[in-house]
C-alpha cells in the first residue's frame, strides 16, 4: 500500500470530504489522453476505451460517495503531467498543458493540505517508513551512515571503506 492508500486507510472520512467537491476536476484529468502511459507506449492501444473505463469508474465512485476509490488512479494522471512540465517538451508560454494544469492545480491544492494534517497527526505510525530523504543530524541521514562520504577540510569528500572497496565499472579508469 502506497502514501496514499495509507493516509485514506487512516482517516477516510477527512481525504473523501474535499475530495467529494472534485468530481469535475477528476473527470477533466481521466478524460486527457497525454495523461495516460499507454498513449505514449510504441504498442497500438484502445486509448478511447480506456479513457471511456476510467471517466465511468470516476462517475461510479462519486455516485456511492467513495470518491477515494480513484485517488490512485488521479494521481496518476497528475504524476505523468508533472513529468511532463519538468522532464518533457512543455515551456513557459506554451498552451499545451492548459488543459491539464489548472484541474491538477485545483486537486493538489485541496488535498496536500489534507494529507499533511493526517501525516501531522499520525507521527508515530510505523506505515510510512523510512524517510527517503532524512534532514541533516538525525539518524538515517546519509552523514551518519558507514557507508557513505565524511567531510573533511570544508567541503573535500573522501572515499569510505566501503565506497573505496567497489569494484570500478568496465571502461572506467582506475
Amino acid at each position: 500500500m502506497g502514501v496514499l492508500g495509507k493516509v485514506v486507510r487512516l482517516d477516510p472520512i477527512r481525504v473523501r470530504g474535499p475530495l467529494t467537491g472534485l468530481h469535475s476536476q477528476a473527470k477533466r484529468l481521466a478524460k486527457l489522453e497525454f495523461l495516460y502511459r499507454e498513449y505514449w507506449e510504441d504498442e497500438p492501444t484502445d486509448i478511447g476505451g480506456i479513457i471511456r473505463r476510467e471517466v465511468d469508474a470516476i462517475d461510479a465512485a462519486w455516485h456511492v460517495n467513495q470518491p477515494e476509490r480513484r485517488l490512485a488512479s488521479l494521481s496518476q494522471r497528475i504524476y505523468l503531467l508533472r513529468n511532463q512540465v519538468f522532464h518533457g517538451a512543455a515551456k513557459h508560454g506554451s498552451r499545451k498543458n492548459r488543459d491539464s494544469i489548472a484541474p491538477a492545480v485545483a486537486v493538489l491544492a485541496t488535498l496536500v493540505p489534507v494529507f499533511a494534517d493526517v501525516v501531522r497527526e499520525h507521527p508515530d505510525d510505523s506505515t510510512w517508513g523510512r524517510l527517503p530523504y532524512t534532514p541533516e543530524g538525525l539518524a538515517g541521514h546519509p552523514s551518519k551512515l558507514p557507508f557513505n562520504t565524511a567531510k573533511v577540510a570544508g567541503e573535500r569528500a573522501v572515499w569510505t571503506q566501503r565506497q573505496a572497496s567497489v569494484p570500478p565499472r568496465k571502461g572506467r579508469p582506475q
